[in-house]
């Protein structure tokens, strides 16, 4: 399964000359948001949403996947997890 984390990856194959900060400033959010994501282990789902758009790839599937990687884990999350397709 994807992780929200991935999306840096893309974005930094897609333009790899820009900054974290200045991917922060293009979404209209604090430039040390994504910074603090990667801490985090996770993009938050409004900030993954919107990369996921300056990048051309489908905000839905990445706002989904990082609601879900911030859900608890239990019997759930599991079973939707066995329901989707990445």
């Amino acid at each position: 399964m994807p992780k929200t984390l991935d999306l840096l990856d893309k974005a930094a194959a897609k333009e790899p000359h820009t900054s974290n900060a200045e991917w922060c400033r293009r979404m209209g959010v604090q430039r040390t948001a994504i910074n603090v994501a990667i801490n985090r282990g996770h993009l938050a789902p409004l900030l993954a949403g919107n990369l996921a758009r300056l990048i051309g790839e489908d905000p839905v599937k990445w706002v989904l996947l990082a609601v879900f990687e911030t859900a608890p884990d239990g019997a759930p999350k599991k079973a939707l997890k066995s329901a989707l397709t990445w």
